[in-house]
């Protein structure tokens, strides 16, 4: 039998935080480009009194498609630990939602945290799935950007309208701009 304290669960949960809150190593190229680019940001943020979260997988750990570049340092015992408690929590506090073919969902995704369940892409029209990323910016209305997520931001938001296309072919990486993956 196995017990602990509400104490030491929200001790467990703070070490996450504050482990969130230190810089970490993002992989910005492809893996085994030439040129390594990498970018040193934490994964939370607190900016104009709100909690921000840039929370991705892939530019982190890796992927089984991608893994993450030899050249980078490995992630700490303790950065990969928060990263499997975070997740734990966000799997068991997760809701899905059902979707219908036309159906749009939109996120803010400095609040929310969202994934895309693995799918199967069958040749019939009725087992194809295609998402579309679209990513909207309003310089009004919208939060404010951490100072450490600006260049990646900028990329998007910041370059002559002539680059940007709309992808025709499904994508799981379609971005907005040409050269960008």
């Amino acid at each position: 039998m196995s017990l602990s304290t509400a104490g030491q669960q929200q001790n467990k949960g703070l070490e996450v935080l504050r482990i969130f809150t230190q810089p970490w190593q993002w992989q910005d190229s492809r893996t085994g480009d030439e040129k390594l680019r990498s970018h040193m940001a934490p994964i939370i943020y607190f900016a104009d009194n709100k909690l921000v979260i840039n929370y991705q997988k892939r530019p982190l750990r890796g992927s089984k498609q991608e893994p993450r570049d030899r050249r980078l340092d490995p992630l700490s015992q303790d950065q990969e630990a928060a990263l499997a408690a975070f997740d734990r929590v966000a799997a068991g506090n997760a809701i899905s939602l059902e979707q219908e073919p036309g159906d749009m969902h939109f996120f803010n995704n400095l609040a929310l945290l969202h994934s895309r369940s693995a799918f199967y892409d069958g040749k019939d029209q009725a087992v194809q799935r295609h998402l579309t990323r679209l990513i909207f910016r309003d310089s009004e209305l919208g939060w404010e950007i951490p100072q450490n997520l600006l260049p990646n931001w900028s990329k998007y938001y910041d370059h002559a309208k002539e680059i940007e296309r709309f992808p025709e072919e499904p994508h799981p990486w379609a971005f907005s701009l040409e050269g960008h993956d």
